[in-house]
């Protein structure tokens, strides 16, 4: 008559020989490697904190994915996922020192996007920092070689919004967080863009 091990593992000495018996329910216990990798993929990863410029820190949103920079005038890049998932486009998120004129850039910006809609604009001081946070809406000219400088091909693309922020350090440095992609992905990032800029610190 066949009875369940009561232990998990039973060594029979044999001969000289030491046997590794496996109890069967110690077996149906164990995980299947599909079932570890999905638990891996399901645990959040934790929010990152930047330091920039050795002057500020501030911690970008959990769900911002880290991307390897397109371009090597961008120090930090990241992708924001797409809820409907698939083929739908994502949110890109850059980060660069800056230089040149506040105003001088975001009239840039608006470049980028035809002058045809106002931009909303924000000025706020946190901690020794000033930040002009922009928003704009409509049809944006992306750049396909990296950046706005780096040349190369461009695409219009229809119906996209941009979340921009200069950051003005007290020694004159500037620091521009700059965020576009489908317009209805960058109005449900509007408050972690603001939430991650309040969070500033020295």
């Amino acid at each position: 008559m066949y009875r369940p091990l009561a232990i998990s593992m039973l060594s029979l000495a044999l001969c000289g020989w030491t046997v590794a018996v496996a109890s069967p329910l110690a077996t149906a216990l164990q995980p299947t490697t599909g079932q570890a990798d999905d638990a891996a993929q399901t645990e959040p990863k934790p929010a990152e904190t930047l330091r920039i410029l050795d002057s500020f820190s501030f911690t970008v949103p959990a769900d911002w994915q880290r991307q390897r920079a397109a371009s090597p005038i961008v120090e930090h890049e990241f992708k924001i996922p797409n809820p409907q998932g698939g083929d739908a486009p994502t949110g890109r998120v850059t980060m660069m020192a800056a230089s040149g004129d506040v105003a001088a850039n975001i009239s840039r910006w608006e470049e980028q996007f035809g002058k045809k809609n106002p931009p909303k604009i924000d000025k706020q001081t946190v901690g020794e920092q000033t930040i002009h946070m922009v928003q704009l809406s409509g049809t944006f000219k992306d750049s396909m070689g990296g950046g706005p400088f780096a040349g190369g091909k461009t695409v219009m693309r229809e119906n996209y919004g941009m979340l921009g922020a200069i950051i003005e350090l007290k020694n004159g440095a500037k620091y521009f967080v700059k965020v576009t992609g489908p317009n209805d992905l960058i109005e449900a990032n509007v408050k972690a863009f603001k939430e991650m800029l309040a969070g500033i610190k020295n």
